[in-house]
Protein backbone atom coordinates (compact mmCIF):
# COMPACT_ATOMS: atom_id res chain seq x y z
CA UNK A 1 0.00 0.00 0.00
CA UNK A 2 0.96 3.28 -0.71
CA UNK A 3 1.65 5.73 2.51
CA UNK A 4 -1.97 7.95 2.06
CA UNK A 5 -3.76 4.25 1.66
CA UNK A 6 -1.70 3.91 5.33
CA UNK A 7 -2.51 7.51 6.40
CA UNK A 8 -6.48 6.77 5.64
CA UNK A 9 -6.33 3.74 7.46
CA UNK A 10 -4.95 5.52 10.33
CA UNK A 11 -7.73 7.97 9.88
CA UNK A 12 -10.43 5.75 10.20
CA UNK A 13 -8.94 3.58 12.88
CA UNK A 14 -8.83 6.52 15.22
CA UNK A 15 -12.30 7.50 14.47
CA UNK A 16 -12.56 10.55 16.60
CA UNK A 17 -9.96 12.67 14.42
CA UNK A 18 -10.47 16.06 13.97
CA UNK A 19 -8.14 15.15 10.33
CA UNK A 20 -10.66 12.66 9.37
CA UNK A 21 -13.57 15.62 9.35
CA UNK A 22 -11.58 17.59 7.74
CA UNK A 23 -10.57 14.74 4.67
CA UNK A 24 -13.64 12.84 3.67
CA UNK A 25 -16.87 11.96 5.18
CA UNK A 26 -16.55 8.05 6.81
CA UNK A 27 -18.28 6.44 3.99
CA UNK A 28 -16.43 8.49 1.52
CA UNK A 29 -12.93 7.78 3.07
CA UNK A 30 -14.22 4.03 3.49
CA UNK A 31 -14.68 3.69 -0.65
CA UNK A 32 -11.67 5.33 -1.12
CA UNK A 33 -9.51 3.04 0.93
CA UNK A 34 -11.24 0.03 -0.76
CA UNK A 35 -10.33 1.50 -4.01
CA UNK A 36 -6.89 1.83 -3.82
CA UNK A 37 -6.73 -1.78 -2.22
CA UNK A 38 -8.45 -3.23 -5.11
CA UNK A 39 -6.38 -1.40 -7.53
CA UNK A 40 -2.88 -2.34 -5.71
CA UNK A 41 -4.81 -6.21 -5.84
CA UNK A 42 -5.82 -5.66 -9.32
CA UNK A 43 -2.38 -4.45 -10.10
CA UNK A 44 -0.93 -7.52 -8.60
CA UNK A 45 -2.94 -10.01 -9.92
CA UNK A 46 -2.39 -9.01 -13.60
CA UNK A 47 1.33 -8.88 -13.16
CA UNK A 48 1.05 -12.75 -11.77
CA UNK A 49 -1.46 -13.45 -14.64
CA UNK A 50 0.77 -11.79 -17.14
CA UNK A 51 3.54 -14.59 -15.33
CA UNK A 52 1.50 -17.25 -16.05
CA UNK A 53 0.87 -16.35 -20.19
CA UNK A 54 4.02 -15.60 -20.52
CA UNK A 55 4.94 -19.03 -18.95
CA UNK A 56 1.94 -21.20 -20.85
CA UNK A 57 2.68 -18.96 -24.16
CA UNK A 58 6.65 -20.09 -23.84
CA UNK A 59 5.36 -23.74 -23.54
CA UNK A 60 3.10 -23.70 -26.06
CA UNK A 61 5.88 -22.14 -28.61
CA UNK A 62 8.09 -24.88 -27.49
CA UNK A 63 4.84 -27.61 -28.39
CA UNK A 64 4.86 -25.94 -31.27
CA UNK A 65 7.99 -26.02 -32.55
CA UNK A 66 8.41 -29.74 -31.58
CA UNK A 67 4.99 -30.08 -34.03
CA UNK A 68 6.53 -28.07 -36.94
CA UNK A 69 9.92 -30.44 -36.87
CA UNK A 70 7.66 -33.57 -36.84
CA UNK A 71 5.42 -31.96 -39.64
CA UNK A 72 8.54 -31.17 -41.52
CA UNK A 73 9.71 -34.76 -40.96
CA UNK A 74 6.58 -36.30 -42.46
CA UNK A 75 6.25 -33.73 -45.17
CA UNK A 76 10.15 -35.10 -46.60
CA UNK A 77 9.10 -38.65 -45.71
CA UNK A 78 5.81 -38.11 -47.72
CA UNK A 79 7.98 -36.65 -50.76
CA UNK A 80 10.93 -39.73 -50.62
CA UNK A 81 8.11 -42.22 -50.77
CA UNK A 82 6.34 -40.16 -53.76
CA UNK A 83 9.98 -39.82 -55.53
CA UNK A 84 10.20 -43.64 -54.59
CA UNK A 85 6.99 -44.93 -55.97
CA UNK A 86 7.17 -42.19 -59.16
CA UNK A 87 10.75 -44.47 -59.77
CA UNK A 88 8.96 -48.32 -58.87
CA UNK A 89 6.74 -47.16 -61.41
CA UNK A 90 9.19 -46.48 -64.32
CA UNK A 91 11.32 -49.59 -63.92
CA UNK A 92 7.96 -52.14 -63.49
CA UNK A 93 6.74 -50.21 -66.84
CA UNK A 94 10.21 -50.85 -68.31
CA UNK A 95 10.25 -54.35 -66.83
CA UNK A 96 7.27 -55.27 -68.38
CA UNK A 97 8.01 -54.04 -71.87
CA UNK A 98 10.76 -55.41 -71.56
CA UNK A 99 8.72 -59.20 -70.93
CA UNK A 100 6.52 -58.07 -73.42
CA UNK A 101 9.57 -57.93 -76.40
CA UNK A 102 11.29 -61.26 -74.90
CA UNK A 103 7.65 -63.24 -75.24
CA UNK A 104 6.61 -61.54 -78.79
CA UNK A 105 9.88 -63.60 -80.35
Amino acid sequence: MTCDVCVLLVVMAEGTSSYQHNLLPPHELFILVMFHMRTHTHTDDTEETLQVFDAKLRHMRQDIGAIEQCNNTLELTARNNTRLLDILKVRREAQEQCQCAYSAH
